[in-house]
Formats: C-alpha cells, structure tokens, sequence
C-alpha cells in the first residue's frame, strides 16, 4: 500500500542485489565516509546496507525472504565500495575537526556535490587519489556562521520541505540526509555549548529564523537530544520545532534503504472480548517509545523475544511515519504479534510534537493543526491504529521548564481540550491513552472521563504510572511498581489503569512478574479492550 504525497522523501525499492557492509568496528571517520557514500549510491536504487549492530543483520535477511531483494553481498572490505561505486562520487569533502558543524555542513555539500566526507586524518590516509571538493578548515570561527553561510549559499538548492536536527559527532544514519539533500543543523547545549565557537542563543535565533521561513508540517529528522547537557535537550528542542509547526521523527540507520521498501496491508490480530468484572482492577501496559525509529530497527527486538511477551496482553506505541519510513521492519512486528499485543499511536500525531504548542508562532495555527492531523489520520488508517498516546498532555519531560510543555497551566481542562480538538479531526479514533508516565499530582480519579465529541463519547485514561528509570534496581523496581498500583487502586473496584511503561526500564517478563506478585485480582489487557471496559462500566448514560 502507498499512500500519495507522502511528506518525507522516499527511495526507489531496493535493487536485485543488495551489498552488506559491517562498519560496526570501524572508526567514526570511517563510518562517515561510508554513509555519505550509501547516500549516493542508494539516491539511484537502493544497492548499500551498512549493518552499525548485529540486530540490523535481520532486515536485508527479511527482505531477501520477502522476495524484494533477490541476493545479498557481504563487502569484508569496505574501501572496496570505493571502487565499486567510484562512478557516484566527484570527489571529497573534507571537514574542520576544530569547528564540529562543519561535519553538517559537509552532509549538505556532500549532497549537492556528490561528495564523500572526509576528515583530515582520512584524507592523508586516502593518499590523494580522488580530488577535493571543498576543504571546511578554517573557514568559520562559530558554528552558527557555518550554519548561516549554508543556508544562503546552500539552502536554495536543498529540500524545503523535510530537515534534520543531527549532533555532529553521530555520524550514523545519514545516508538519507545525503540522499535527499536535507538542511542539516544543530543548536549547542550547556555541554556542547562549551566548545569553542558555541553559543546557544545564536544557534537558537537562527533556528527560529529556519524554522520560520520553511513551510509548516514539514518534518524534521533526527533527535535534539544527544546526552546530558549535548544539543537543545529533547524537551526545549521539540518545543521549539512544534511552535513552529514541525514535528519530530527520531529517525535510524539505512532509511535510504527502508524508505524504498513498499508498505504492506496492516492489520491487527484482533483481541478477544473480556467480560467486564465489577472485582477486578484491569491494566494495560503500554510500552514506550514507539516513536523512535531505532527501537524498532534493534532495541526494541530484546524485548520482543521476551519468553513471556505474548503471555500479557500489552500495548505498543507506534509513530504513524513509520509506515512512510520503516513499512518492513514494523511489518515484521505486526505479522509475529500475538493476541495478546496490540498497537496505539503515539508522539502527537504524524510525528513527535507537543500538542499544546503545535504551530503557535505560525500565522495560521489552526489550519496548520487541521493539516497536520489530516496526515496523521490517512496514516492511522493506513496502520490499522484507533487509539492515541499523546505525549506531554500532563507531563513535562523537563520538569524544571514546564512552562515550554504546558504555557496554558498545568489543569487537566487544558488536556480536555487539546484532545477535543484531535477528536474533531481524527474521526476514526476510539480513545485516548495520553502522558508519558504519570503527571506529578495525578490521581486515579482525575485521569479517568469521556470526552463528547459531535454525537461521540471518547473515554480518555491518563497514564497513572511513575517513569522509575532504572533507581531501585531491576528487582526494587518490580516491587515499586506492584506497590504503586495496590496504591494508585486502592478502594475502588473496578478500576481502570493506563500503566505506561517506559521500555528502558521494563521488559514483557518483568510485567509478567509484576502481574504475578498482583495475584488475580488484578488483570492485564490490550489497550483497546481496556477502553473497552471502562465505557462498558461508565455506560452510555453515566457521566465519566
């Protein structure tokens, strides 16, 4: 299935033969270079897979099975590639090792030019035998003079209607930036910002002028988000692009390969009917992070070969673009979901976006909104998906900055009618599960109500579990959150839990353990059966 237009760039599908290049162990400067080359070998027809971890090896096997790629090669050597494909490149673009946004601005060039990136250090080794396009040395005493020459003397010639934000030390994954020529930038934070050149405020401001000049619902590729302190940080960095009407895609390795691969039919095993008990407490645990686009390429594969995943019922969020994006890789986990696993969207729609934010510094907010979710409702149908996890609905991920999260105040009425809005736009939806973990002051109480909608009821059901990063342990934090929900769920029967999970901390036998501990009096179940339950006790009538 395609759907047309897309708003991301796509490749061509994948050619008969694909080539395999482990660059795992090889250096930085390496893996650069052979990224810019994939981006310009695959812009023709994607021929160059570059496996970064072992999990990635399962997606050309998956394709060869599939029947879209007839062979696969290995490459035990990769400056091989260059001989190989010397008929894709003009030559090197070298970059500035003492200005780090040179390396963006040589993805850029490296696009335009068909050029391979190359460090001073690479380049001696290369010894001199393809021509230099540009050398970046010396050019630029701040990182923001190189972002601004770029975007004046680069910018017309570049994709105005997709971008990436990319720390310039990760120097993975950016074969599609090459690909399709998208303008690359980064802001510095209170870490990175110490370098010499930095300034954060100026990287900022030019951000801001980017971001204004670009039309609205364009996304940007890539994470603001590069450790403690390194880039703008991923709460200020999605606020700042959603003010402006842009959204977020945490983007993976070897997209100039998957974006080419045709998107299947999508369809949800369906989950089995449960009988409504006035005794029980039901819980749905819904995994995080669905939004990025690695944990379905490799970090969420640990869990999925959990023993005990298929044996709880649970929720998985899923980002809408990664139909666009990664169609094989999540075919993969719909076609071995059991009954027991069912799929919500999630991020804010299309992308990651905070929804209170979206578009605000536009001069047409609301029509960029109502475009927005236009494309996140032909996505949502496209994956099978009728239930939303929201993002940022009660929670800050910065909580020493919630004003960039919540600008209307921090009451539950500001949620309701963020939610009102999405439910007018997105007609098919069936219930919201917003938050990622639970709001500080939440209450079992406060997160449970119907929404009423033209002639709808939407019940609604606010994340009521803490984050617990790893703090007390992997045993201390089975034992916290058993005592949580006893607590959350105290006195009332039946109840209704939105138990978010977040998938760095907990895995299918750690819930599995948790729900034993519960004893029977608590029951696990897929997201839309727990809906299901809680407008099944509300009643047609009741208010919620």
């Amino acid at each position: 299935m395609n759907l047309s237009p897309s708003p991301f760039p796509k490749s061509a599908p994948p050619a008969d033969i694909l080539y395999l290049c482990d660059v795992a162990a090889l250096a930085p400067a390496e893996q650069l270079l052979l990224s810019s080359l994939q981006g310009l070998v695959n812009r023709r027809r994607p021929q160059l897979y570059l496996l970064t971890n072992e999990a990635e090896g399962r997606w050309p096997e998956r394709l060869k099975a599939r029947g879209l790629v007839r062979e696969l090669r290995v490459c035990d050597d990769w400056r091989a590639l260059l001989d190989q494909f010397v008929d894709v490149y003009n030559g090197l673009i070298v970059t500035d090792p003492d200005c780090p946004a040179s390396v963006n601005v040589a993805t850029m060039l490296a696009g335009l030019e068909d050029g391979l990136i190359v460090n001073p250090e690479l380049l001696a080794g290369l010894g001199g035998r393809l021509p230099v396009l540009a050398d970046l040395r010396g050019r630029w005493a701040r990182k923001v003079d190189a972002y601004e020459w770029a975007w004046h003397e680069l910018g017309p010639r570049l994709r105005q209607d997709c971008l990436a934000i990319r720390y310039p030390a990760d120097v993975r994954g950016r074969d599609y930036l090459v690909q399709f020529k998208l303008f690359t930038f980064w802001i510095s934070g209170a870490v990175d910002g110490q370098q010499p050149g930095s300034s954060a405020i100026a990287e900022t401001e030019f951000a801001e002028r980017l971001l204004r000049q670009l039309p609205t619902n364009c996304p940007i590729m890539g994470y603001p988000y590069a450790g403690e302190g390194i880039g703008p940080g991923e709460g200020g960095g999605v606020a700042l692009f959603t003010r402006y009407g842009k959204y977020v895609v945490c983007d993976c390795p070897n997209l100039s390969v998957h974006s080419g691969v045709p998107a299947p039919t999508f369809r949800q095993r369906p989950a089995p009917e449960v009988a409504l008990d006035s005794t029980k407490v039901y819980l749905s645990f819904i995994i995080s992070d669905g939004d990025n686009l690695n944990c379905w390429d490799s970090a969420h594969l640990p869990l999925w070969r959990c023993a005990s995943r298929g044996q709880v019922p649970l929720g998985w969020n899923v980002m809408p673009a990664c139909f666009d994006l990664i169609p094989d890789m999540l075919a993969y986990y719909y076609e071995t979901a059991s009954e027991n696993d069912g799929f919500v969207a999630c991020g804010g729609g299309m992308g990651y976006a905070n929804p209170y934010l979206y578009a605000s510094q536009t001069p047409r907010p609301d029509r960029a909104l109502a475009d927005y979710l236009a494309q996140t409702a032909v996505r949502l149908a496209a994956l099978d998906l009728d239930i939303l996890n929201p993002y940022h609905l009660g929670y800050a991920i910065d909580h020493q900055n919630v004003a960039e999260f919540l600008p209307l105040g921090s009451g539950y009425e500001n949620a309701r009618a963020i939610l009102k809005r999405y439910a007018g736009h997105l007609h098919g939806v069936r219930g919201f599960l917003p938050d990622y973990a639970r709001t500080p002051g939440m209450t079992y109480e406060s997160a449970a109500y119907c929404l009423s909608v033209a002639d709808r009821r939407i019940p609604v059901l606010h994340a009521l579990t803490e984050h617990f990063w790893p703090s007390h342990g992997k045993h201390g934090d089975i034992a916290a959150r058993v005592e949580e929900l006893r607590r959350l769920t105290a006195g009332v029967r039946p109840a209704f839990v939105h138990a978010f999970t977040v998938n760095w901390c907990f895995d299918p036998d750690d819930i599995a353990e948790v729900m034993r501990r519960l004893g029977p009096e608590f029951v696990a179940v897929r997201p839309e059966q727990l809906l299901a339950l809680f407008t099944a006790h509300t009643g047609p009538d009741r208010a919620c």
